[in-house]
């Protein structure tokens, strides 16, 4: 089924993103972002493109699966097959909300369409079936398909995990080693407490200071990490391929 979605707008830069909060929250416990919410931000404005850049930033527990969604709509699928797959995504088992409650967020975010289909794999819609009533349409629906729109593309691109650790090694210098030893502590599954004893007392924790000029602590390590996307909590935190990919950069240099 060839289905066009027309969205020209493009999302804003994800650098704005990085003056906050040393360009990522911090963590609660080395477990959950401190401002997490399970709702939609409230900022957000009805067809503006950047709504998806600001689900994406402001739900920390569900950022990443919400950016895997993205990532595994390559083609238009159905929304029942969707849900199922979402269920297999290592990021799902940090997420707060059940497969449906993403994917709806991001359609009303306009990053994905989720479009009623015929038996044939037509839309169901006024301009496709302009003689029928509402309820006629109705009646023709046997499935829906999500697709990934301009702005969900748009989105993932400025989203992406190893451009988003490479800005937080750009604004954070002094703690580039850290998150190094970090990444490659956590090619085997940890959890926070193992984290926590293996960096302190390291030089590289030691070193490393906030923009602002102070010490940082393991839990801002892990926050950074997971939130770039360099990490992913499940059952343990672990390296996500990104995060890999950085790592094998970095050790090459």
């Amino acid at each position: 089924m060839d289905v066009e979605i027309n969205a020209s707008a493009r999302v804003r830069d994800d650098t704005d993103y990085l003056q906050q909060n040393d360009g990522y929250p911090e963590t609660n416990k080395g477990e959950k972002a401190a401002f997490d919410t399970t709702m939609m931000p409230a900022s957000l404005v009805e067809g503006d493109p950047n709504n998806a850049m600001e689900l994406l930033h402001s739900n920390a527990s569900n950022s990443a699966v919400l950016f895997r969604i993205l990532e595994f709509i390559q083609d238009p699928i159905k929304l029942k097959d969707l849900e199922k797959n979402i269920y297999e995504i290592p990021e799902y088992a940090s997420a707060t909300q059940p497969p449906f409650t993403l994917i709806t967020w991001l359609a009303d975010c306009d990053a994905l369409s989720i479009i009623d289909v015929d038996d044939h794999g037509n839309p169901v819609t006024a301009d496709v079936y302009p003689e029928l009533s509402d309820d006629e349409r109705d009646d023709l629906v046997v499935d829906r398909i999500v697709v990934i729109t301009e702005v969900g593309k748009d989105a993932y691109e400025a989203f992406n995990p190893v451009r988003r650790i490479q800005n937080a090694f750009d604004v954070n210098p002094s703690q580039v080693d850290v998150f190094i030893t970090t990444l490659a502590f956590l090619t085997e599954k940890r959890d926070f407490s193992e984290i926590d004893r293996f960096l302190r007392g390291r030089d590289e924790l030691a070193l490393a200071l906030s923009t602002k000029g102070e010490h940082v602590q393991p839990s801002s390590i892990v926050g950074k990490l997971s939130q770039t996307g360099a990490i992913v909590f499940n059952g343990g935190w672990i390296i996500t391929p990104e995060g890999e990919e950085m790592l094998k950069e970095h050790r090459c240099h």
